[in-house]
């Protein structure tokens, strides 16, 4: 995936009105040694840079095949359910979505999920708790256009 890709995500995923970050949410560490993070809903995008096939000098010519997790993370399990249902509805509406990225024809698939979790590595600032959280996995297909 590259910036054009990741900015294409982070726009559908805006009207969610969700914090979106890059691999990680910020962290602060507290003086008894706990992991603070932001306080929740908030979702992490996370990917490689694809796999690129053909044979181009230029990497906008390319096709792009990768695949790319979100993570979604919520208060409470049972607010993580409704984060992650609304991540991917918005993505793959219809089990796949078109994504608008200049000079591509760009598409996402719901690959699969992984279990809800609670975190207990990390406290969510503000709410004094363990986070609950969970994967969707997504895969990109990218052309020129």
């Amino acid at each position: 995936m590259n910036r054009a890709h990741l900015d294409a995500i982070r726009a559908v995923l805006a009207p969610l009105g969700y914090p979106v970050h890059f691999v990680e949410a910020p962290t602060t560490n507290l003086a008894d040694g706990t992991r603070q993070v932001p306080v929740p809903p908030y979702l992490v995008i996370w990917s490689s840079l694809g796999a690129l096939s053909g044979a181009a000098l230029d990497d906008a010519r390319r096709d792009i095949d990768d695949t790319f997790g979100v993570t979604y993370v919520a208060g409470t399990p049972e607010a993580a359910l409704v984060v992650g249902q609304r991540v991917r509805d918005v993505l793959t509406p219809l089990g796949f979505g078109d994504l608008s990225v200049p000079g591509r024809r760009a598409w996402v698939r719901h690959e699969d999920s992984r279990p809800i979790q609670v975190d207990r590595d990390v406290v969510a600032r503000d709410l004094n708790r363990h986070p609950a959280y969970g994967v969707e996995l997504f895969r990109l297909i990218s052309t020129p256009a």
